[in-house]
């Protein structure tokens, strides 16, 4: 799906929602920081009804949790909808979501982790999103930037990240949509209707708590089912507490990535900000970004021709 609707940029004194589509929250110590952050924004920040529910792991069961995602879809007075934590339930609930009301009535949504299949299902209903920090982890040690990348995208919708390069990265340059996600959970869309056309995007990735085999594996369906092939280009974030077996798989994962990607020459990026790390800077998901990669730096950043 090309040419997603961008939702407009936030003001103060719009109102936003925190939801919780997949794994419970302890309680309000987990969203108070993100409360008084937003609010600071100029927000007006509301809680879905369901939002403190716990149902096994899950925030409630699947239809309260999907009845608190629809009517914050729904709410013409909701300017952005902020998930408040990933974990696993959003696979039980995304075929219940009707799109209708946010093509109706544009809003931000953001999440990442177990939430990338939801934004994967936006991009295939037209809708950017916003793949960031979740309120959770807006008081994590370190993640100050992260929170602020999070505003200067959705009050500003520009972007510009320069960060150290890597002897491993492939030089090059490009200009196109961003998509992508968790590892795991864009490959768990692949044969559903939240599957992506990779070709002629940047593809980001990023993954936590994997075995080396098994990102192989995943990098094995992507290779497979074509979505590694006609990229514009390849952003490798954060592959945190990656494990290995005895004996040793035998590669590391900038290598299962080399091997992957030898047969195309596409510009990739390794080591960016993003995943599941204090730096997880904001990635619009849906919209053109500049992509420049060199040895010693890369740049991703909005064109200076778009139009806020």
């Amino acid at each position: 799906m090309a040419n997603c609707i961008i939702p407009p940029a936030l003001q103060r004194g719009d109102k936003v929602i925190i939801v919780a589509p997949s794994k419970a929250i302890s309680g309000q110590a987990d969203v108070a920081h993100a409360r008084q952050i937003l609010e600071s924004w100029g927000l007006k920040v509301e809680f879905a009804k369901h939002l403190f529910a716990q149902h096994h792991q899950f925030a409630g069961t699947d239809a309260q949790r999907a009845a608190d995602l629809q009517a914050a879809f729904d709410d013409t007075s909701i300017k952005a909808v902020f998930c408040v934590r990933g974990g696993y339930g959003m696979s039980r609930i995304i075929d219940q979501i009707i799109f209708d009301g946010i093509k109706n009535s544009p809003k931000w949504v953001i999440g990442f982790s177990d939430i990338t299949l939801l934004l994967s299902e936006l991009y295939q209903n037209g809708m950017a999103s916003v793949h960031g920090i979740m309120p959770k982890l807006f008081g994590q040690q370190g993640a100050e930037y992260s929170v602020e990348s999070l505003r200067q995208w959705l009050f500003k919708k520009s972007i510009q990240y320069q960060i150290t390069g890597s002897a491993l990265n492939r030089e090059g340059t490009a200009t196109a949509e961003l998509v992508g996600g968790n590892l795991t959970m864009f490959c768990h869309a692949i044969g559903t209707r939240s599957e992506i056309d990779t070709r002629g995007k940047i593809l980001f990735l990023e993954d936590v708590g994997e075995h080396l085999y098994h990102i192989d594996r995943l990098f094995w369906q992507l290779r497979r089912s074509g979505k590694l092939a006609g990229l514009a280009g390849l952003i490798v974030g954060h592959f945190s507490d990656m494990e290995d077996n005895t004996p040793s798989f035998g590669q590391s994962l900038q290598q299962i990535v080399a091997t992957h990607t030898q047969d195309f020459d596409y510009p990739i990026a390794y080591h960016f900000p993003v995943g599941h790390e204090p730096q997880n800077v904001a990635l619009p998901l849906g919209v053109p970004l500049q992509f420049s990669v060199g040895k010693r730096y890369v740049s991703l950043q909005t064109p200076q021709t778009y139009l806020v």
